[in-house]
């Protein structure tokens, strides 16, 4: 396990503590937790919602640091890249085409980067990771040369899916965060203990293609200077994974839609999604974005009312 840099650990809790005290999106920030007391109760201790807060600001600006400086970042956790892989995945990747569903937790900007030297060539060639373009040009453009470094290509989220399907058929990987909130075909599912709408792309391009499916995410752990990177791995699709390598990559033009046994693999694996995820955020609620207007405002006021 890579220790976290002790230099870019002050400076996150410096400019967290700036960001928190702004009130740059706090009260998004503070509507989320709120809303989830009952299910983070333990988590946010004597405290309570602003110390998880806090901390929280904390933590996003450790994925901003770590991004911006990515090589110097990256230079002070050598055993990141690559991590240790499952044996089950390193065989996975060996027969090529697996689906890496990552979310906003922990250090999520690093997993392609980790994920990267495990590749071969052949494979990292014919991957794809999706991306949502930024609102703001500039920092996009910035971002974008960031992420660029893991030498996968990013692929616009608008239109992505036959670059996808085509990824996979190739043999490539295809990496996807797969917590934001659906713009189309949403499927509903239990998350943090509510109803909550989730794409199902994942879940579809699985059920089209056969390709496995792992939850991958790098958390920090611990306290002070023995907070470490930890990364985790969950295969999210073992259950129906086909057995035969052959029937992992079907052709690409099949319907989208066609079939009830489809429908009901991907919807599996959406809700094994949000169940691991759901448990992860429970163990570091701090290291979720709790940034974005995942919940809307109605069922914001009915949680809190409950609470």
């Amino acid at each position: 396990m890579a220790a976290v840099p002790r230099g870019f650990s002050l400076a996150a809790s410096v400019l967290g503590w700036c960001l928190y005290t702004s009130r740059w999106r706090r009260a998004v920030v503070e509507a989320n937790l709120v809303s989830h007391t009952r299910f983070l109760a333990r988590a946010a201790g004597e405290g309570g919602v602003g110390a998880l807060a806090r901390r929280s600001y904390a933590h996003v600006a450790l994925v901003v640091a770590s991004l911006l400086r990515l090589p110097a970042f990256l230079s002070r956790v050598p055993g990141l890249t690559p991590p240790p892989l499952p044996r089950r995945l390193l065989e996975q990747l060996e027969r090529g085409a697996v689906i890496f569903c990552s979310a906003h937790l922990g250090l999520w900007e690093l997993v392609p980067h980790a994920l990267t030297p495990a590749l071969s060539p052949g494979a990292r060639a014919h991957s794809a990771i999706v991306y949502q373009p930024l609102h703001m040009r500039a920092v996009d453009r910035l971002v974008l040369r960031r992420r660029s470094r893991c030498g996968i290509a990013l692929v616009p989220a608008r239109g992505s899916w036959p670059r996808l399907v085509a990824a996979l058929h190739a043999g490539g990987i295809v990496g996807i965060v797969g917590d934001q909130r659906p713009r189309q075909r949403p499927h509903s599912t239990t998350f943090l203990g509510r109803e909550t709408p989730f794409d199902d792309g994942v879940g579809r391009l699985h059920a089209l293609t056969g390709a496995p499916v792992w939850f991958v995410a790098i958390v920090c752990d611990g306290c002070g200077e023995h907070r470490r990177l930890v990364p985790h791995f969950v295969e999210l699709s073992r259950e129906d994974a086909p057995d035969e390598a052959g029937a992992r990559v079907r052709a690409a033009g099949v319907d989208n839609d066609a079939g009830e046994v489809r429908a009901r693999a991907a919807r599996s694996v959406v809700d094994r999604y949000a169940q691991v995820l759901g448990e992860f955020i429970a163990r570091w609620p701090e290291q979720y974005l709790w940034f974005h207007r995942r919940w809307d405002a109605g069922t914001r006021q009915e949680s809190r009312s409950s609470c």
